[in-house]
């Protein structure tokens, strides 16, 4: 992928993240909340944050458009199949606030328009209720499940696009990529 672009939504500014943030980011990754659901909950070290930044996704930093307050990050990679597959992360004290929903429709939206169209997927771990509820808010379809490192993860699968009217709620999915944990 190419260096991101910062991207602004109604209350949102998504700032891609640089070897700076790293700190920060690492708080927000060792959140017992936040990491429940990523790295297989396990407390990541320094170094493999650092790995994570600099993998291949590209990680953008959530603020509200009135101030600096880190509110968590939202990430974008391309699978090994071609398709993109977003995630998201929030400090626990930001949850529940459309957020999350807000700063990944930017994000779809941009990466629709900036790097073209291009099937979107997305992990999800089975316990992540919220996690869940918010792909299918974003138009996701739940495919099938696997197993996870801790938790049984279950894929999906976005088959239109962003802003269209949803689909038909007996609409399968089709097969995915294999199966992978992914910030959800």
């Amino acid at each position: 992928m190419t260096r991101p672009a910062t991207i602004r939504s109604e209350r949102l500014l998504l700032r891609p993240a640089c070897g700076e943030d790293l700190s920060a980011l690492l708080t927000l990754w060792r959140e017992p909340e936040v990491r429940r659901y990523l790295f297989d909950g396990d407390v990541p070290t320094r170094e493999q944050a650092a790995r994570y930044l600099s993998g291949q996704r590209s990680v953008w930093l959530l603020q509200r458009l009135a101030g600096p307050e880190l509110l968590g990050c939202v990430t974008l990679r391309e699978t090994p199949g071609g398709a993109r597959e977003p995630g998201v992360a929030l400090h626990p004290q930001h949850q529940g606030r459309g957020f999350a929903q807000e700063a990944l429709s930017a994000l779809l939206a941009h990466a629709a328009e900036a790097l073209g169209a291009k099937p979107l997927v997305a992990s999800c771990c089975v316990p992540d209720a919220a996690g869940q509820r918010l792909l299918h808010r974003l138009g996701f379809v739940a495919g099938y499940e696997c197993d996870g490192g801790r938790y049984r993860v279950r894929q999906y699968r976005k088959e239109r696009p962003l802003h269209s009217p949803p689909a038909s709620p007996c609409v399968r999915s089709a097969a995915l990529p294999s199966c992978r944990l992914a910030v959800a």
